[in-house]
């Protein structure tokens, strides 16, 4: 029978390579390979809080702000703490978001009285190359206070100011080759006879939660200038709307 040896094995033997020193005729003259170090992973900083500034020169001009950010292609909706200032409109919401409405109203409309109230806010912006809306609406518990809206399409337009009231452009009757005209718009109050409105002309109507007063900024429908042109045949409006103080 075979016997166990209690001899003890040899262990097994490692060659280490030789380094090779910098002066080997090999590498001598050559620029070494660099040395790829990890990168250094540095915590981005928040972006700055944005400051609104009208332009000077008191054009009709809105800016809007939330949460210490232009709103570019965005919404926010919220109710919360309203605070009207000069040229301003600030609100804190119940959760938390804050919003800010630098305004410069048309010379033709009354200023807004400086006021704190419960209320909500709704903001909507989105721009491309053909198409630009812009929608603000601020209410109190009572009923609208401040409204701005701009749009473009390639149909007729209908702005909703309040449940009540509405905007509407109507058919220009277009004649061939023109490439900008003004479009007939109505007031259209509910219970009242529509009323035309032009363009840089302010509208009065008689609500429930007071005066509102509706100016026509704009109402067109321009064409494209040039065949293959950037510019795209659009109607457009742009309208405000506030409660005028008492």
């Amino acid at each position: 029978m075979p016997t166990m040896s209690g001899a003890t094995p040899a262990a097994p033997t490692v060659t280490v390579p030789t380094k090779t020193p910098i002066n080997h005729p090999l590498v001598t003259g050559h620029t070494p390979a660099p040395l790829n170090l990890p990168s250094v992973e540095v915590t981005p900083k928040p972006p700055e809080t944005v400051v609104p500034r009208l332009t000077p020169g008191g054009f009709p001009e809105v800016i809007l702000v939330t949460n210490g950010q232009f709103l570019n292609n965005g919404i926010f909706e919220g109710s919360g703490q309203v605070t009207i200032s000069e040229n301003s409109i600030h609100i804190t919401t119940d959760l938390g978001d804050t919003a800010q409405i630098m305004y410069q109203l048309p010379t033709a409309m009354t200023d807004l009285l400086n006021n704190g109230f419960r209320g909500s806010i709704s903001l909507m912006t989105y721009k491309n190359i053909a198409v630009t809306r812009i929608h603000v609406r601020v209410s109190d518990q009572t009923g609208l206070i401040f409204a701005y809206t701009t749009d473009t399409g390639s149909d007729l337009l209908t702005v909703k100011i309040t449940d009540a009231v509405t905007l509407e452009q109507s058919d220009p009757g277009l004649q061939q080759d023109q490439l900008s005209v003004n479009i007939p718009t109505f007031v259209r109050p509910e219970g009242l006879l529509d009323e035309p409105i032009e363009a840089g002309s302010l509208a009065r109507i008689n609500l429930p939660a007071g005066l509102l007063e509706m100016y026509l900024e704009s109402s067109y429908w321009s064409g494209a200038m040039t065949l293959g042109s950037d510019t795209i045949a659009h109607h457009n409006i742009t309208v405000w709307a506030a409660r005028a103080a008492d």
